[in-house]
């Protein structure tokens, strides 16, 4: 009888153990890439749904997630959108508050245009969740966070990667001793990454050939886009806001939300962008392309210089015709080696059933940690977004621009934020048709701003600015 007994309170005692033990996992943390997630009675079964677009960095994501999913117990979906139906996409679920959607990808360009909609998530209660992991946003490259992810004192955002504008070049072309001889001959002085844009007008001239005899031009100085979607503003705002300031610290409207881009020096800057294209200096096809394949012609071999964002060049890298001949060196300048920082970014639905999760899923998916791993160990090649990423030689290795970046981090007053004022999307479309005018002879640089100006200063005034 008492052996019996004793079985039974042994039974008894391991079962308890069992069920405490299943309890005590079941309400513990897991770190997961210098992550503290949170517990899998929180997340269990749960699925967070994400609208983004086919960036490397989010195909990045795709290819890590199965380890957050895997210790979480959670699914992560991803649909894919082109950028102008995600944008379109986010800006319709916000309005009809809808909760299809727990995580926009958006732009940095929009952030202004999308923050008064009222439908982004704010962060800093979940940042202070003990159950939840730390953002470390104190750890995020450049002044983005300042730029574009605080909103009403508070954080609505992370950046997927840091983002800015720079030039890229032929350096086994700059290097060769038969072009740099030919090239001082010409100009008289030494062929090197441009530090005017003076420099950079005469180094696309330069380039530009006839490189098998035929009579016709197969080689050029520079690929660029003026496409649709916006890379026509960029290509003018590269050299434009490397002047001094124009008025009120500003380049685009002062304080009172007036125009002021119709100037001057925003002319000169056209009339040589107007130059490059017209005298043919730019590979063909530059009036159809986009941010995405503006560059392609230099993957190809084709192109001696340009000048783009961070992320468009990771495919100059993997390009088997140019790889390891690219240079990379700051933008030309007029008045100061500036340059445009940016980010696609991401936010949380204000109306999502779990934003509580899904700020884990982005602060574990852009931990320092998988911020390496995504940049160094997925097929995607993400870029970073963390400042100690950037010091990381193998980063720097594979993706040498960010020596470039680090210049400007060090160099934070050469950062130029996009404009930020509701408004500024509509601003940006008219500028764009402005400069693609200009670009094909139909407007003369001058008529083409002061027409834009006019037209900003009537979308300024129909919103009330000047009451």
């Amino acid at each position: 009888m008492r052996w019996r007994t004793i079985l039974k309170f042994l039974a008894v005692g391991v079962m308890a153990s069992f069920l405490l033990g299943n309890t005590l996992a079941w309400s513990a943390q897991v770190i997961s890439r210098g992550v503290k997630l949170p517990p899998r009675s929180m997340t269990e079964g749960k699925t967070l749904e994400v609208l983004t677009m086919p960036y490397p960095n989010t195909k990045a994501e795709v290819e890590i997630k199965g380890e957050f999913e895997k210790l979480t117990g959670m699914k992560v979906n991803y649909t894919f959108m082109p950028w102008e139906g995600t944008i379109d996409k986010a800006k319709i679920e916000i309005a009809t508050k809808s909760s299809s959607f727990d995580i926009f990808y958006t732009d940095s360009l929009i952030r202004a245009v999308l923050h008064p909609m009222e439908g982004f998530a704010y962060w800093d209660e979940y940042m202070a969740d003990p159950n939840l992991p730390d953002l470390h946003p104190e750890t995020i490259a450049g002044r983005l966070m300042e730029h574009y992810y605080t909103y009403k004192g508070k954080i609505v955002g992370v950046p997927s990667f840091y983002d800015f504008k720079l030039v890229a070049y032929r350096k086994d072309l700059f290097n060769d001793p038969k072009e740099r001889a030919d090239f001082f001959e010409k100009y008289g002085y030494s062929l090197g990454p441009p530090e005017t844009w003076d420099q950079f007008m005469d180094i696309c001239e330069f380039f530009t050939r006839d490189t098998d005899g035929d009579g016709k031009i197969d080689f050029w100085g520079n690929s660029t886009g003026f496409g649709g979607q916006g890379p026509a503003f960029d290509q003018l705002s590269d050299m434009y806001e490397t002047y001094n300031p124009i008025e009120d610290g500003r380049y685009w409207m002062n304080e009172k939300h007036e125009p002021i881009f119709n100037n001057p020096k925003a002319y000169h800057a056209l009339e040589q962008l107007v130059h490059l294209a017209q005298s043919g200096f730019i590979s063909p096809g530059y009036m159809k392309k986009e941010w995405g394949d503006a560059v392609d012609d230099m993957g190809a071999g084709k192109v001696a210089i340009a000048h783009d964002w961070t992320d468009v060049y990771v495919g100059l890298q993997l390009s088997p015709i140019v790889a390891g001949k690219i240079g990379y060196a700051k933008l030309p300048k007029y008045d100061v080696h500036n340059t445009r920082e940016s980010a696609m970014d991401y936010a949380i639905n204000k109306y999502s059933k779990h934003p509580d999760l899904a700020y884990a899923y982005l602060a574990w998916a852009y931990s320092e940690e998988n911020d390496v791993r995504k940049a160094l160990e997925t097929k995607a090649s993400a870029n970073p977004m963390r400042i100690a990423s950037m010091f990381n030689l193998d980063i720097i290795n594979k993706k040498p621009w960010y020596l470039i970046g680090l210049w400007h981090m060090m160099h934070p007053e050469t950062n130029i934020g996009w404009p930020q004022f509701p408004e500024f999307e509509e601003m940006y479309r008219i500028v764009s048709i402005a400069i693609q005018k200009a670009v094909i002879g139909e407007e003369t640089p001058k008529e083409a701003l002061d027409k834009a100006a006019e037209e900003v200063r009537k979308v300024m005034s129909r919103a009330g600015y000047y009451k």
